[in-house]
């Protein structure tokens, strides 16, 4: 992590930092990565709203949460993934194994029956579009 630029912006606008222990759950809200500090600042001026940070061991997370979530990340390497990083991978993969769970078991008059399904890719857009669908042959029943 680049301490310097961690510490420059901690000295001038500590007044703004709040940190955190863990990540909050904003999975709710649209994530948006900023380029810069000073993007989050602009954000920031139109609230009373902190902005709050997570360091971690090669990283620094700078979060402002309002109707949008805005992320500014500080680290050295672009191979490391930051704490918000890993942890939004980590609710993408909660949310995806949430969709698995939702199968539907469709019953033919043959006495067949399919299980369907559906993975949706919630990054793409807005719409919800199929990337997978998961059907099991029909099994056959004893009567």
């Amino acid at each position: 992590m680049n301490k310097s630029s961690f510490k420059k912006i901690l000295s001038k606008y500590g007044d703004y930092l709040v940190e955190l222990e863990t990540v909050p759950n904003i999975t709710t809200k649209q994530i948006i990565y900023v380029q810069s500090f000073k993007d989050i600042l602009n954000v920031k001026e139109k609230t009373n709203k902190p902005i709050y940070y997570l360091q971690g061991k090669d990283t620094v997370d700078f979060i402002f949460i309002d109707k949008n979530v805005y992320i500014y990340i500080i680290k050295d390497d672009e191979n490391i993934k930051s704490v918000f990083e890993d942890y939004n991978a980590e609710m993408n993969d909660y949310e995806l194994i949430k969709g698995i769970e939702q199968d539907t078991i469709i019953q033919c008059g043959d006495g067949s029956e399919y299980k369907v399904s559906l993975i949706t890719d919630t990054k793409s857009s807005k719409e919800n579009k199929v990337i997978q669908t998961d059907i099991t042959l029909p099994k056959k029943r004893h009567k």
